[in-house]
């Protein structure tokens, strides 16, 4: 997280647009397997909370323009697919 903090915007938004595609492909499989979504990963769904908004956060400060609404849609799957989760 230290690094994404630091990096330039290239690189900024080459991992937003991953992590976007990521929490939208979760959010997805969470609304059609619920919580078996979960098993899935390698750390836990508290450390994936964790993670995501670690992200979200470093992402609603960073980003701008266009991109900054991105990072709402960011922000609104990621704090609608952990109140459920």
């Amino acid at each position: 997280m230290a690094k994404l903090r630091r990096a330039p915007r290239e690189v900024l938004t080459l991992s937003f647009a991953d992590k976007l595609d990521n929490i939208r492909a979760i959010a997805r499989d969470h609304e059609r397997l619920g919580e078996a979504v979960w098993p899935r990963f390698s750390r836990s769904k508290n450390l994936q909370r964790s993670y995501y908004r670690a992200l979200e956060e470093v992402f609603r400060r960073r980003l701008a323009g266009e991109k900054r609404a991105w990072a709402g849609e960011f922000s609104r799957l990621t704090r609608a697919l952990f109140r459920t989760a």
